[in-house]
């Protein structure tokens, strides 16, 4: 119950995006080379961002889209993935950074945090209680 506390992560993402499969599993190679993933992106990508080294800003990873979404979820800062097939192309995406984002303070997250676990003991207690009635009921069928 306490996981609805955790702050959301941002990616900052960078991307290469070609239309040739062949051009982009080579661009892979380079990468598991330990070649420079902006200076690749400057060099080789199509997109618009290209001369900014692939660089595609903050993005909170549930607006990504599903099948990207789970690739960027098990990525680590530094690691990329895979080549993607997507609308736009063949694509490799490199996590520059994960960023916490938590707008909430302190205090707020305390009182969240209490409420939940306040919760939580009232239910446990209902339970016993409803389970004692049961266990104690006499119940007489007269027909």
């Amino acid at each position: 119950m306490l996981k609805n506390i955790q702050a959301k992560k941002k990616y900052h993402l960078r991307n290469i995006l070609m239309d040739n499969e062949d051009g982009i599993k080579e661009i892979r190679k380079e990468l598991d080379a330990k070649k420079d993933f902006s200076a690749l992106a400057k060099k080789h990508s199509l997109s618009p961002n290209a001369s900014e080294g692939g660089d595609l800003g903050l993005f909170d990873i549930s607006n990504l889209a599903e099948n990207i979404k789970e690739i960027i979820s098990g990525l680590n800062i530094g690691d990329y993935s895979n080549v993607i097939s997507t609308s736009r192309g063949f694509q490799i995406f490199y996590v520059e950074d994960i960023v916490p984002d938590c707008n909430k303070t302190l205090q707020q997250a305390r009182d969240e945090i209490r409420e939940i676990l306040y919760n939580e003991q009232v239910e446990k207690k209902f339970e016993t209680w409803l389970e004692s009635l049961k266990k104690n009921a006499h119940i007489k069928i007269m027909l």
